[in-house]
């Protein structure tokens, strides 16, 4: 949910912001997190390893449906661009065929 709102100091806190850090054992990510959850006046980590299998589930499901979204946008995009380009090139034959 992406809703803003300006604090009694001043200060505009905008909705959720979401990350997800991926890398290989020992590259210092849960480090990284519990840094900026410091930093923070406002945060919530959540590792998956301490989680309940179902939130586990919850958080995976979500994903696969983001990157179906993502395929679909992809494959959209290429749907247009061969379109696009199909029309071009007929186009461009027909003039040819006008000389």
């Amino acid at each position: 949910m992406w809703l803003s709102a300006r604090l009694p100091d001043g200060l505009t806190r905008r909705g959720d912001i979401n990350v997800l850090l991926l890398g290989d054992p020992g590259t210092a990510k849960s480090q990284l997190l519990k840094f900026v959850e410091n930093c923070s006046p406002i945060g919530v980590s959540l590792q998956l390893s301490k989680c309940p299998p179902f939130i586990v589930i919850i958080v995976f499901l979500y994903l696969l449906y983001l990157l179906l979204r993502i395929c679909m946008l992809f494959l959209f995009m290429l749907i247009t661009f061969v379109t696009f380009i199909r029309y071009v090139a007929s186009n461009c034959f027909m003039s040819f065929k006008l000389l």
